[in-house]
């Protein structure tokens, strides 16, 4: 049925996209940068990217991630992902609105386009009838209240900066290496690595990937949002599922990284939307869960 998981089936080799133009490199792009952090209540009233932006700039910096939790959007303006068009492998639905959403969690990346501010952000939200709902964000939405709580995370050393991507003709976030600005701490745990994943590179490895090359042996998944070719995860039963694709839209990607007896393993839980507008949660299954268009993943060092 449209929007349900469908029966687990014995793994096979991942799905994969066949994206219009030249693929891209390299396939994980990676800057560690230091950071700087506020947690601010959202003003009732205004825009919800007019307030992520507001708390962005007070940090002094023009790229950052974000994580929301509770309070109310109203009204808010969004879309879920859609099937292939005549020129991309997944394209979006029309423009749906919530009159008023309970805010449960999600995730933005903070950065520019064309040289202006620019905001990606996918929620998770309940509407007036307890229906759970999901999607990519428009900016005309509005906080409402009691207003959302933002924890916001600047970057002092790494932009994000949103183009038409040539691999995939959609837009999308690239990082790269900012001026430096003056050191405000030492403390080496105040850092982080933000990068962005490629189509059809898995997400898990990518995650292990970035973690290597940055010399973490422990972490934590912060503010994860991007797509997957629909997904393939273990629900709170236990059941191994597989999500509708081609695309889902990942609400939020937390979980961890630590050093086994095998080296560097990771425990990666998310929440998505299909393109039936449905919410599915649970844990990813390594090595079957690759990106459809893009995955913007940031990673922060744990004790």
């Amino acid at each position: 049925m449209p929007g349900h998981y469908s029966p687990a089936e014995p793994p096979a080799a991942p799905p994969r996209l066949h994206h219009a133009g030249p693929p891209g490199s390299p396939r994980i792009q990676s800057y560690k940068s230091r950071s700087i952090s506020a947690l601010q209540s959202l003003r009732s009233g205004a825009l919800l990217t007019e307030e992520l932006l507001r708390i962005t700039s007070s940090l002094g910096v023009t790229a950052a991630y974000a994580e929301l939790s509770s309070g109310m959007l109203s009204p808010l303006h969004y879309c879920v992902p859609a099937p292939s068009d005549h020129k991309r492998c997944v394209s979006f639905s029309e423009e749906r609105i919530t009159k008023e959403g309970h805010l449960v969690y999600g995730s933005a990346t903070i950065g520019t386009r064309d040289g202006r501010p620019f905001i990606h952000s996918h929620l998770h939200w309940s509407d007036d009838r307890g229906r759970a709902l999901g999607g990519h964000i428009f900016p005309a939405t509005v906080v409402g209240s009691p207003a959302p709580v933002a924890a916001v995370v600047g970057l002092l050393d790494a932009e994000w900066t949103s183009i038409d991507d040539p691999e995939t003709f959609m837009p999308t976030f690239v990082p790269s290496a900012s001026r430096t600005k003056e050191p405000l701490m030492t403390d080496q745990y105040s850092t982080v690595t933000v990068s962005r994943v490629l189509p059809n590179e898995d997400i898990t490895e990518a995650v292990l990937s970035v973690c290597r090359k940055a010399g973490y042996s422990k972490a934590v998944v912060r503010a994860g949002l991007g797509s997957l070719i629909g997904a393939r995860l273990t629900d709170a039963t236990g059941q191994v599922r597989q999500v509708d694709g081609p695309g889902t839209e990942i609400i939020t990607l937390t979980g961890f990284v630590k050093t086994g007896d095998n080296g560097l393993e990771a425990q990666l839980t998310t929440t998505l939307v299909d393109r039936h507008g449905e919410i599915h949660s649970g844990r990813l299954l390594p090595g079957e869960n690759p990106v459809a268009v893009t995955f913007e993943l940031t990673l922060q060092p744990a004790l």
